[in-house]
């Protein structure tokens, strides 16, 4: 035995000093992974009429899907179809590549509340009760948008004025104007249906079918979850030839190189409107940036005269 190196008996070595990597974390990190990251959560997926049968069929395979950026990801669980779209139940990180892979949804909600109230003050103590600190920064100043249905609760602007109160007392903010600009701008959605109300954080931020990759962009071009939408009914595979002779944007021809190639969308680039807005997740660290677009692959199909 080298005289030189330390011995140790059996479970009595140092533990090694705390370094960045595996400091402990802030009490306030342990309550977002134990309430948020840690713990399944209900999205709503919203895509246009016709396409909500398409809708759950990308959600019902998602899972087999993502499984090259996350080696065992958490099973999407509970999947109902609901008027405008499709409820599920999964973990944050599944729905943050859920809003990068999934080509017919406009926008991914997340369910962070749902209560009954047929007045304001009901509404206000209600507001009261969510831990707002979990899901916004401390400068934000959310979006409120209202839709009514047969509440007694009518006053959408009403409110959205109690709860950008609520939320800005609860994130000690005096005024919407003293705040600085938010670089992350979040959208709370409020819908009250028969005095019953559901609030949603949208995660999506940019509509998810505006995939950032059109050059030039004509008058009223294709939106590109159509585009995917026909080209997934027409069962396309890498050997056919796609011919769209009056192209316009390049909507089709965008989404087939997109699929052929099996790629992450364009919105991958962009910053997601998630909860705590300005830290990295789980999933925006194991997904890789898009290949950049080359000519070859984009290049819109000719057709001889």
């Amino acid at each position: 035995m080298n005289p030189r190196l330390p011995v140790f008996w059996p479970n009595t070595r140092p533990k090694p000093l705390p370094t960045k990597r595996n400091a402990p974390s802030s009490p306030f990190e342990k309550r977002v992974k134990r309430r948020i990251t840690g713990r399944p959560h209900t999205f709503f997926a919203a895509c246009p009429p016709g396409l909500v049968r398409l809708c759950q069929k990308e959600i019902s395979t998602l899972t087999n899907r993502i499984t090259h950026f996350v080696p065992n990801p958490p099973n999407i669980i509970d999947i109902k179809t609901l008027a405008g779209g499709i409820e599920f139940t999964s973990r944050l990180d599944t729905a943050c590549l859920a809003a990068l892979f999934l080509g017919t949804p406009v926008r991914l909600l997340m369910r962070i509340a749902r209560f009954k109230a047929d007045n304001f003050s009901k509404l206000e103590k209600e507001l009261n009760t969510i831990d707002w600190k979990l899901f916004l920064p401390k400068a934000c100043t959310p979006e409120i948008r209202v839709t009514t249905r047969k509440s007694k609760l009518y006053h959408s602007d009403a409110i959205a004025e109690r709860c950008t109160n609520v939320i800005a007392k609860t994130l000690n903010l005096i005024s919407r104007e003293t705040t600085l600009p938010d670089p992350f701008p979040q959208t709370l959605m409020v819908r009250a249906d028969h005095d019953r109300f559901e609030l949603s954080l949208d995660l999506s931020g940019t509509p998810l079918f505006k995939r950032g990759i059109k050059q030039k962009v004509i008058q009223a071009p294709l939106r590109e979850n159509l585009a995917f939408a026909i080209l997934t009914r027409l069962k396309l595979t890498p050997r056919d030839i796609l011919v769209d002779p009056m192209c316009g944007s390049g909507a089709f021809s965008l989404e087939a190189a997109i699929e052929v190639s099996r790629s992450v969308r364009e919105s991958s680039r962009k910053r997601l409107a998630l909860p705590r807005a300005g830290r990295r997740t789980k999933a925006e660290k194991t997904v890789p940036a898009m290949p950049p677009a080359t000519e070859t692959a984009y290049k819109r199909p000719t057709v001889a005269p």
